[in-house]
């Protein structure tokens, strides 16, 4: 179903609700105001990585980048534990 906004005259808050195309919201949903709710026009969300948009970068080379990298860093502190000294003091 879609959420459609509403803003209420008499206490002045916006509120979602979910219904079908159909049908009308009465009532504020928060102070239950007799006055009509009016609907607001809904914006659109989308969430789109501006980096790869348009390139042809594989799905999951990114990630696959990531992990070796990582790897690469641990390798690095493996070696460099390897080689400290502790005392049992």
């Amino acid at each position: 179903m879609p959420k459609y906004v509403y803003h209420c005259k008499e206490c002045g808050e916006d509120f979602t609700v979910k219904h079908s195309l159909k049908e009308v919201v009465e009532i504020c949903h928060l102070c239950n105001s007799p006055t009509k709710p009016l609907r607001r026009p809904s914006t659109i969300f989308l969430n789109k990585k501006s980096g790869n948009i348009g390139s042809k970068v594989k799905v999951g080379s990114v990630v696959k980048e990531t992990i070796e990298s990582v790897r690469e860093d641990l390798r690095i502190e493996q070696e460099r534990l390897t080689k400290r000294e502790y005392n049992n003091e």
